[in-house]
């Protein structure tokens, strides 16, 4: 864990996008994502010698995202990136 992150690192913005479970007609589950907010963070790809390292199959751009504490955010969480 991180902290007092130096808030001139803080250079990218990304938006913050909470999960949300309805049921549709033919009963089964449908997940919608809602713009909880937009932060300042850091992005940085992931470079392919990190994901060759962790033995874990990857999509092709992976990012790590360092921004300020935020209370409830989950791992099911997503973000949408700049641009």
């Amino acid at each position: 864990m991180i902290s007092n992150v130096a808030a001139g690192k803080l250079r990218d913005q990304i938006k913050l996008l909470k999960p949300s479970k309805t049921l549709n007609t033919s009963g089964s589950h449908i997940v919608t994502y809602t713009n909880v907010g937009t932060v300042w963070c850091n992005l940085k790809q992931v470079t392919l010698r990190e994901i060759m390292n962790s033995s874990v199959e990857m999509p092709t751009e992976t990012y790590t995202v360092l921004m300020r504490y935020r209370p409830g955010i989950t791992q099911d969480w997503c973000v949408e990136l700049p641009n």
